[in-house]
């Protein structure tokens, strides 16, 4: 069994509508597309999945409408993890619009937070185990959580905040670095970081959090960044080239899985290197991977 430590993942859940439909007339210039596909999903709730399925459990600390309570909380219990702390908004779902065959930007919809939502929300948190931060495209949101954890002496935060960090301040992702224990991004997000920061110095930004940062870079693998020491490479372990969406969660799940289990960084890098591949060769988004059917931690 592993080490028990609680495990907090708070973030956006979004409606995922993403279809394959194209414009086919030079006469009709409007995509119909069918609500009723959408489903739940969002960074939160990819790292719900993976932690149960690594046989940790987590809860998840969001928020959603009314409207979609039988499949947000259908999701969360196939994800085995707890719901307690999702609020009941009295707005819609926030919805992301993906046409994928149509020359236009993802859209997405927020449906809005009011103050005592956003207080409830937060306040599940608790000064203890790690806090998982996903990712929120919402600002009152982000200033609440960064208040409330500048006031916690126990609780490691792990900020991994996916493709909501091109929303963020300059001085807001200052922020957060500085508040974190260590930072998970992608190759894209990296390069953001350090153009925007420190003017490409990518060694010095992956350093500012207390331990450090991560950086995966797909079939690639990952380069970790710990503060005390010089970076250092994993590869991938999946023979794959192509990225599938989940990816990025699944390793910081591995990740996290074995550096709470008491491993050193290149083994829980490793390990996310692990737990990525078992979902790139899936191909699903949230993989049934199993803990069992990874390497044994050291």
């Amino acid at each position: 069994m592993p080490r028990e430590v609680s495990l907090a993942c708070i973030g956006d859940i979004m409606l995922e509508l993403i279809t394959s439909l194209e414009v086919t007339s030079d006469y009709q210039h409007t995509l119909s597309i069918d609500g009723g596909a959408a489903t739940p999903g969002g960074a939160v709730c990819n790292l719900a999945w993976y932690f149960s399925r690594l046989g940790r459990p987590s809860t998840v600390i969001s928020h959603y409408g009314s409207a979609d309570r039988d499949r947000v909380c259908q999701l969360f219990r196939e994800a085995k993890c707890a719901a307690k702390s999702l609020i009941e908004k009295r707005t819609m779902t926030d919805l992301l619009i993906v046409a994928a065959r149509v020359a236009m930007p993802a859209i997405y919809v927020m449906g809005q937070l009011e103050d005592d939502e956003i207080a409830a929300i937060v306040g599940g948190l608790r000064d203890d185990g790690w806090i998982i931060f996903g990712g929120s495209r919402h600002a009152a949101l982000r200033t609440a959580f960064l208040k409330r954890i500048a006031t916690f002496h126990h609780a490691k935060i792990a900020f991994s905040p996916s493709y909501t960090l091109y929303d963020y301040s300059v001085e807001e992702i200052k922020e957060f670095l500085a508040l974190s224990d260590i930072a998970f991004v992608n190759e894209h997000e990296a390069d953001y970081l350090a153009r925007n920061l420190l003017h490409g110095d990518l060694n010095t930004v992956m350093r500012l959090p207390k331990e450090g940062g991560v950086v995966t870079r797909g079939p690639r693998g990952a380069e970790l960044y710990h503060r005390n020491s010089h970076s250092l490479h994993v590869p991938s372990v999946s023979g794959r080239q192509e990225d599938v969406i989940g990816t990025g969660e699944a390793f910081v799940c591995g990740f996290l899985h074995a550096l709470i289990s008491g491993s050193s960084w290149i083994r829980a890098g490793e390990t996310g290197c692990a737990v990525a591949a078992k979902v790139v060769l899936d191909g699903r988004v949230r993989a049934p991977i199993a803990a069992h059917a990874l390497p044994a931690l050291a």
